[in-house]
């Protein structure tokens, strides 16, 4: 995991599934899901709990976030991702 200290890049539902339904669908690109889910994974990508919960369909789509993510999403919860939530939603 990467210390809060360096630049991480929050993933918005919208790029994952627009992703997933056009130029990146999975079985055309995944070299892109896998970069996706190495970021993912060491911590410059995160994805919040309200975008997890944003993603409902296709299946292939959840299915694939839940495992990216381990189903431990960045909570909104804490302190600091509240605050930066906050500051995207002003």
């Amino acid at each position: 995991m990467m210390p809060w200290n360096q630049t991480r890049y929050a993933l918005d539902a919208d790029v994952l599934m627009a992703a997933h339904h056009e130029y990146y669908a999975r079985d055309i690109c995944p070299g892109f899901w896998e970069f996706l889910a190495h970021h993912i994974a060491s911590g410059r990508f995160l994805i919040i709990d309200k975008v997890g919960a944003e993603i409902q369909t296709p299946p292939e789509l959840v299915s694939w976030v839940d495992n990216a993510c381990g189903n431990n999403f960045n909570s909104t919860q804490t302190e600091a991702i509240a605050h930066a939530y906050s500051q995207l939603q002003s």
